[in-house]
């Protein structure tokens, strides 16, 4: 009697799942660690008349593992799954939730949801096949129906390997049907939605040959891919790698050197998950689909390129020795680099550390963020709203919940081409941020707007060119009713007939700390400070001096939620960079009634 191979696949389920988790790396699934050269991945189960065609995609509980296969009879593709029972692999099986078309499967890193390509069906024969991104999740002992990422569903992209981030970014080789080479392609996780893809930006998207089959580092530092060899016919592909840039594009790829490239075929590299083995596909012979191609493993301890030179930053402040009453450049090489950067500021924990950067070639200002996780603080990354239009000035208020900030993004109906910056605000969902809308509408004018900081009363300090092209002025605007009020310009001695700008207010409203043109200073603009005077204004301001101030431009201060430290953004090396030192510096500038109480 035929057996039901459905059912098969659904007792394998129930069998495995309960497996115990992955072993140590001295006995990865029951296997011996291969050393320092290349040797035949669990060949004897995988390549049961199949070319094995994408990623290994491990169970993160140890139960099985998925991958991608042509069968070398009938040639068509699909997702096959083995399962571990703790000693061996069983046979591969269809995964019960693929059809013929689907390939690239991948697990998110928390291992709820595995990510694979489709292709879907129109509704006539003759109707064109959409291709997907596609993902089920864990339901009990099995799988949901497969489930369509709508933003990916298209009929001019097609979809290869797929690879998910820990941020929910999905990064995938595909085509544009219009054009010749493929590509890698993203689309970001925001918001609890995806973006419609859009092709890597940087070095990477110059190479005019063959980058495909992306594995994604789950914190975006670096991406293993397969490109073409450094001689030869550009479709012996072999296994390269693509860091991310500073300023958020992809690097040139390089071929990793050592034992894994060879004159055969190399593809679709993948990491275990404590980064020791590389896993890839080999293939001999002059096509890659044959009985020739292989799973193999191999340690990535002799890979250089596998390698980071990098230290790990941990710790308070991203590790960083704190200052004394001497300004230092922050974070060098990590949050200050060859571009500009600015408008700093810490949450109120100390595990999240947001900044503007700009400067960079073809791009506008985008706002940064790294964060401090059991591994050490994440590389920056732009914050996933930023990157199209111009950002800049972020200020994350009191409760921690919303980063308001400053942008030339359209109001709804409003044109894309509009220069000048509104308020927006971005609240805090789960471990990201929403989708921005505009903030205090009611407070911002036609003209140019910068700068906002919000206090524990809702008030919302602002600068602003109202006045006219060429002027700047610090306003406050109090928050009544549900709304904010018209602005009113601070007095002096705070406002001059010069620029006054960058206005850090504490979230007491005692304390500002403000940028100036005003004479007497020392360079362009310099760094003050103004204290309350018990009447309700504001104390003469007080040049921070030269240790702060250069000939050169000083502004964007800001206080560490502790109050321990001063940010502030610098050019006096003709880059703009940020600085930090002592809050201690400011106590100096008190008035003499204040220090004696």
């Amino acid at each position: 009697m035929m057996k039901n191979p459905f059912l098969i696949v659904c007792l394998l389920f129930v069998a495995t799942f309960a497996a115990p988790a992955l072993g140590q790396p001295e006995n990865f699934f029951g296997k011996n660690p291969p050393g320092t050269e290349p040797v035949k991945f669990l060949s004897e189960t995988l390549h049961q008349g199949l070319c094995p065609h994408g990623q290994l995609a491990f169970a993160p509980d140890g139960s099985g593992v998925f991958w991608s296969a042509i069968a070398l009879e009938g040639r068509r593709q699909t997702i096959f799954w083995s399962a571990f029972d703790g000693k061996v692999f069983s046979p591969p099986v269809v995964a019960p939730f693929a059809a013929a078309g689907n390939g690239g499967p991948a697990f998110s890193p928390d291992g709820r949801r595995l990510f694979f390509n489709a292709e879907i069906a129109g509704p006539e024969a003759s109707s064109p096949k959409t291709m997907a991104i596609r993902y089920v999740e864990r339901a009990g002992d099995g799988w949901t129906k497969p489930m369509t990422i709508e933003a990916t569903a298209d009929v001019t992209i097609t979809k290869g390997q797929v690879s998910v981030a820990r941020s929910g970014n999905i990064y995938f080789s595909g085509r544009i049907l219009t054009k010749r080479a493929p590509a890698i392609f993203v689309s970001r996780f925001a918001d609890g939605k995806y973006s419609p893809p859009e092709k890597l930006s940087g070095p990477i998207a110059e190479e005019p040959l063959l980058i495909v089959d992306p594995w994604i580092d789950p914190d975006e530092r670096f991406m293993l891919i397969s490109c073409p060899p450094a001689e030869g016919p550009p479709m012996l592909n072999d296994i390269g790698i693509s860091r991310r840039q500073t300023d958020g594009t992809w690097g040139k790829p390089v071929r990793l050197s050592g034992p894994v490239n060879t004159s055969a075929f190399e593809r679709f590299a993948s990491l275990s998950p404590d980064g020791k083995y590389l896993f890839f596909i080999r293939a001999f012979g002059q096509q890659f689909v044959s009985d020739q191609a292989h799973f193999y493993w191999v340690e990535t301890k002799d890979i250089p390129e596998l390698k980071t030179n990098a230290p790990v930053l941990s710790g308070p402040y991203l590790g960083q020795k704190p200052p004394g009453m001497t300004p230092e450049v922050f974070a060098p090489g990590f949050v200050s680099t060859k571009f500009g950067e600015l408008n700093s500021i810490f949450s109120p924990d100390g595990k999240e550390f947001y900044f503007s950067r700009r400067g960079i070639p073809g791009r506008p200002s985008v706002l940064m963020v790294t964060k401090l996780e059991s591994d050490g603080w994440t590389d920056p990354r732009p914050l996933p709203f930023s990157g199209t239009y111009d950002d800049i000035d972020l200020f994350l208020c009191p409760d921690n919940q919303r980063l308001v900030f400053c942008s030339s993004r359209p109001q709804a109906g409003g044109k894309e081409d509009r220069m000048n910056h509104d308020f927006w605000v971005s609240l805090r969902n789960g471990t990201g941020w929403s989708e921005p809308e505009p903030f205090a509408p009611e407070a911002v004018s036609p003209a140019e707007d910068y700068f906002p900081v919000v206090t524990l009363s809702e008030t919302l300090y602002l600068n602003s060119q109202r006045e006219g092209r060429g002027t700047n002025d610090i306003y406050a605007s109090k928050f009544s009713n549900g709304k904010y009020l018209p602005p009113e310009k601070l007095p002096a001695p705070i406002n001059t007939s010069f620029r006054e700008f960058d206005a850090f207010v504490s979230p007491d409203e005692q304390t500002i700390i403000f940028s100036s043109e005003r004479p007497g200073g020392v360079g362009g603009s310099d760094i003050y400070v103004s204290f309350r005077d018990g009447k309700g204004g504001w104390s003469e301001p007080a040049n921070l001096g030269p240790d702060v101030n250069s000939e050169r431009s000083e502004y964007g201060a800001t206080i560490s939620p502790d109050g321990r430290f001063l940010f502030f953004t610098s050019s006096k090396t003709g880059n703009e960079d940020i600085y930090w030192v002592s809050a201690k510096l400011i106590d100096e500038f008190r008035p003499m009634k204040e220090k004696q109480s």
